[in-house]
């Protein structure tokens, strides 16, 4: 045992001789201090571990937080690059080693832990802000669209800082804080827009052929999750923006002041979910049952069979008339929670997709609480179709097709694997006018039809 005291000493003595700028402390193993702290980073990588939808050797965690932390910027610099992170007792004295230099920031060290995970394996691990906290997460309110290998504005929500700032649906993004934008992927850029409540990002954008630059202020972004409006010969029109807590109300108290409005029931109803990122499972869960009256409307599969969840409709208990004609438009930003519904009601036969192949990235995600303000955001499970088609895997082919101009009618069950289903009906090329929409023109045929 004295051995072993001796060396681990002799090694951080060794390491602080090595340092340069403000002076570090000897590493006096403050486990009483500590250790409290390391607890909470401890547990979330076991939960991690744990958790993950597929196994993990848990020297990938410990060495992608040892990372993270070796990268922040801290008052007193130390050199952790001897602890090799190949287990959790290489991170604790790493751990240590930090909190003991940098007392006044363990939170930031706690937090860099943790980003090192998130950086090695985003985006099927994300960082989450869950309250006040100064790293809470803000947005300008765009959605975002590639189309043939560039980021286009596809739409901007109503009294947002995008639309207070002049940014236009077509515009074409080529910067983010100078930081060019050719090679990155959607998700990457959609990340790069979002920060801290009232910073500025800088976007350069080109429209018409001339780039402009524009400089934004982030805000945290609050918008209606359901939008409802009438069309002529008695068809509804109801936008579900997302799926969270307030969607399934808002979306029985929209119908009802459609019917009242029709002065009757409708003659059928357009359900837009183009750009829905999706939401909370229990709200997917619960609008897709208003429209069902039986059958399954997802399996939820984790790594363990014990994991394996099925959501069923209600028997005849749907909110909605049997009858009433379905159509739901959909696209390539068609993601995670509104694919789940979209594919319910087309595996049930109870309504037509219009538009285009789905995202086909659905993942489930379970929020890990990690210490104030912080959580980690992690898939645990996919989510299956009653046809057994994975949806992380598979997008969802329409049944009438529109990526370019015309409406193209296709046999849906041919399309088999991944490439299959993303070629039948690849997303748009271009941006439809907002007045000449031939998705919303399709639909509006199709609920005409005999």
């Amino acid at each position: 045992m004295q051995v072993s005291i001796f060396i681990l000493l002799t090694t951080a003595t060794l390491s602080c001789s090595t340092i340069s700028g403000s002076k570090a402390v000897r590493y006096e193993n403050n486990y009483n201090i500590n250790q409290p702290k390391y607890d909470e980073v401890k547990n979330l990588v076991t939960s991690i571990h744990s958790t993950f939808i597929k196994p993990l050797d848990i020297r990938l965690l410990t060495k992608a937080a040892l990372k993270g932390m070796s990268d922040i910027n801290l008052p007193v610099k130390v050199d952790i690059s001897n602890y090799a992170g190949d287990s959790l007792t290489d991170l604790r004295d790493a751990f240590y080693y930090l909190c003991d230099n940098n007392p006044q920031h363990i939170m930031e060290i706690q937090v860099g832990a943790i980003q090192g995970i998130v950086n090695f394996f985003y985006p099927q691990i994300k960082l989450l802000n869950t309250n006040s906290n100064p790293l809470i997460t803000a947005g300008i309110g765009v959605v975002i669209q590639m189309m043939r290998d560039e980021f286009i504005v596809s739409s901007i929500l109503k009294d947002s800082p995008a639309q207070k700032y002049g940014l236009l649906r077509g515009d074409r993004l080529l910067k983010i804080d100078n930081r060019d934008l050719q090679g990155f992927k959607l998700e990457t850029v959609v990340d790069l827009l979002q920060g801290v409540v009232d910073s500025p990002v800088n976007l350069t954008i080109e429209r018409d052929g001339i780039q402009k630059q524009v400089l934004i202020t982030r805000v945290v972004l609050n918008y209606p999750a359901v939008e409802a409006s009438l069309k002529p010969n008695g068809n509804g029109y109801v936008r579900i923006a997302k799926f969270d807590s307030s969607t399934k109300t808002l979306l029985e108290q929209q119908l009802s002041e459609l019917t009242h409005s029709n002065n009757g029931p409708l003659n059928g109803l357009i359900i837009d979910i183009r750009d829905n990122g999706g939401g909370e499972l229990r709200s997917v869960i619960n609008v897709a049952d208003q429209f069902l009256d039986n059958g399954l409307i997802v399996e939820i599969r984790g790594r363990l069979s014990t994991q394996t969840m099925r959501f069923m409709a209600s028997i005849n208990n749907s909110d909605v008339p049997a009858n009433l004609k379905l159509v739901v438009l959909v696209n390539g930003q068609t993601g995670e929670g509104a694919e789940i519904f979209a594919a319910a009601l087309r595996d049930q036969h109870r309504a037509t997709l219009i538009g285009t192949t789905t995202q086909g990235l659905n993942m489930i995600s379970t929020v890990l609480p990690y210490i104030d303000g912080v959580a980690v955001n992690l898939v645990t499970a996919v989510a299956i179709r009653s046809n057994g088609n994975t949806l992380s895997h598979f997008g969802i082919v329409p049944d009438i097709c529109i990526n370019d101009t015309k409406p193209i009618m296709l046999n849906t069950q041919q399309y088999q694997t991944p490439d299959e289903i993303w070629n039948a009906c690849p997303s748009e090329t271009k941006l439809f006018s907002m007045t000449n929409d031939v998705v919303w023109q399709t639909a509006i045929q199709k609920l005409l039809e005999k």
